[in-house]
């Protein structure tokens, strides 16, 4: 996702809360979605005990994250439904 005030990339991982609203867990601010960014990025979630592992993880199959989700061993890892239908 690009910033609009800041050059580079902005990766967030978003998630639900009990009554299924949006809610921002984490925000790394990169220069670039690279695979050596996003790999960090997933590295420090697991770090501090987020549970990749055990949700599924969306991401919009252009980037370096579904890479980096592979190269990590997260097993749920789904297309985004936009993202496909976009790039018909």
């Amino acid at each position: 996702m690009q910033h609009a005030s800041y050059n580079g990339t902005m990766l967030v991982l978003v998630g639900r809360d009990g009554n299924l609203q949006p809610m921002m867990h984490a925000v790394a601010l990169v220069p670039e979605e690279s695979m050596t960014h996003c790999t960090w990025f997933l590295e420090k979630l697991i770090a501090h005990g987020f549970p990749l592992r055990r949700f599924p993880v969306v991401v919009n199959g252009r980037g370096a994250l579904g890479a980096a989700c592979a190269e990590l061993l997260v097993p749920h890892v789904m297309m985004c439904t936009q993202h496909l239908l976009d790039d018909m």
